[in-house]
């Protein structure tokens, strides 16, 4: 297991938290990524994937992060061609990166969470709330994603989420199968 921890204070106490961890998924050839997207979280999961080709699943259980991270996330999904796999929760940037799965897979247990993001930094320039929550529909979209859904995901604002039921994902090509 591979993890990372931050200093949070409490109580006027400055101690470590875990912000993210790597472990083996549930099943053979499955990768396991909880936690916070925090910076660095992208190149740990290249690091693993880079030394394991036989990875060919990533297991996601995060309240998200850096959106930054999320969409480095995704690249190295695309790269490897990966699948992704919802047991739990899975929000906010870590969406993004479920998005790009070969196959995406929700359990009946799982849940996945939507909002719009404040403003973002992606190909090195900055977007503002509009400019960047439409390249998130767009990239959504692009991932398949009924237009109406992936609009409706990113309308959400950042201080509230969605979470569709598993009807509305499936129905919507968030998801290619439910277990």
């Amino acid at each position: 297991m591979v993890s990372r921890l931050v200093g949070e204070r409490l109580r006027g106490e400055q101690r470590a938290v875990e912000a993210y961890s790597l472990s083996l998924g549930r099943t053979p050839r499955a990768l396991r990524l909880s936690g916070d997207f925090q910076h660095g979280v992208s190149d740990a999961v290249a690091e693993v994937l880079a030394r394991d080709p036989s990875i060919k699943r990533l297991e996601l259980d995060s309240p998200g992060g850096y959106i930054s991270e999320g969409f480095k996330l995704a690249a190295g999904v695309d790269h490897y061609g990966l699948s992704t796999f919802v047991d739990h929760a899975c929000s906010s940037a870590c969406a993004i990166v479920f998005l790009t799965g070969r196959e995406r897979v929700v359990t009946n247990g799982g849940k996945l969470g939507f909002h719009r993001a404040q403003g973002f930094v992606w190909d090195d320039s900055r977007y503002g709330d509009d400019i960047g929550n439409n390249r998130l529909i767009d990239f959504a979209e692009s991932k398949g994603v009924a237009p109406d859904s992936a609009k409706k995901a990113y309308s959400i604002p950042n201080s509230a989420i969605w979470f569709p039921t598993a009807a509305e994902m499936f129905a919507a090509k968030v998801v290619s199968s439910q277990r």
